[in-house]
């Protein structure tokens, strides 16, 4: 990772494919056109609501569980973590207040909860205030949904499934060691290839410099 100077892309993964047809967005295969339902989710939600029905519902199901056991496999302990955090967990964990607009609240007034966008807030603050006295990094993993109110994006990426408001997703969070941190960030890098090359997914590597990063991040 690059502390300074200029982001920069070191390395692809291009899988050629002979598929002897024409290629189709993913909002055009049947499955999606006939099992996701964006004018019923609509109604029921407003702007980017959803229902996932039949196959479709299912294949997300089996693609969660599988990206799930992979990573479990390489030491990472499942935790089910809240979704629904107070004003200290998202600034101690650098989440906000970069992106508070961002955010869904719950009773604000009286509660003072938001909607996590992420499970990492939830993950970090586990082990908040406490001293690890351990050599081995902290390893954790959460599936969980999360929501975005997806301000300023009006217009964007309307078709298909890719920004809505709520959202299933799979996180990891290393706690270690400063010393160990380049080791733990080249684990966590590798688990993402090996997951998207296995499915022979098209992706780029990208090393981004700290100031072209969001405050969390950086």
């Amino acid at each position: 990772m690059h502390w300074t100077g200029i982001s920069c892309q070191p390395k692809t993964f291009l899988p050629s494919y002979p598929f002897g047809y024409e290629v189709k967005n993913y909002y055009d295969l049947p499955v999606f056109v006939r099992d996701y339902k964006g004018e019923k989710g609509v109604e029921a939600v407003g702007s980017r609501g959803y229902y996932m029905t039949g196959q479709l519902a299912k294949l997300q199901r089996v693609l969660f569980d599988w990206v799930q056991e992979k990573i479990e496999s390489k030491g990472f302990e499942y935790v089910i973590p809240p979704i629904m955090v107070n004003e200290k967990v998202m600034y101690g964990t650098g989440f906000f207040p970069s992106s508070k607009n961002d955010y869904y609240t719950v009773n604000l007034d009286e509660d003072n909860l938001y909607l996590v966008g992420s499970s990492e807030p939830s993950l970090m603050f586990l082990y908040n205030q406490e001293t690890l006295n351990q050599i081995k990094p902290k390893l954790l993993m959460a599936r969980t949904d999360c929501f975005r109110r997806e301000a300023g994006s009006h217009g964007k990426d309307t078709q298909g499934g890719i920004r809505v408001h709520q959202f299933p997703k799979i996180e990891m969070v290393a706690i270690c060691n400063p010393k160990k941190s380049s080791q733990v960030f080249e684990l966590l890098t590798n688990i993402f290839s090996e997951i998207v090359s296995q499915l022979g997914l098209h992706y780029h590597y990208l090393e981004v410099c700290t100031g072209d990063q969001i405050n969390e991040k950086s």
